[in-house]
């Protein structure tokens, strides 16, 4: 499984400098993303990445992400 953010595309309006960000578990398997949240404007994905891994079973399962998830509240 693959955790990995993105902006959604046409949500950055003229005067702001972010649009909608979110972080999804992707199994890239079964090309399908099995969880989605949203990453609030005063956060990042550090922040959002623990409610996301709580929404899922990850017994057995190998973890992927960018170098920012190596963080020791996630390797719990």
């Amino acid at each position: 499984m693959n955790l990995d953010g993105k902006t959604l595309r046409g949500t950055i309006r003229l005067e702001q400098t972010s649009g909608v960000h979110q972080l999804a578990a992707y199994h890239a398997d079964e090309g399908r993303v099995l969880a989605q949240v949203a990453v609030d404007s005063k956060t990042n994905e550090i922040g959002a990445a623990p409610v996301l891994l709580e929404q899922l079973d990850l017994t057995g399962t190998i973890l992927a992400g960018h170098v920012m998830h190596a963080q020791r509240q996630l390797n719990s």
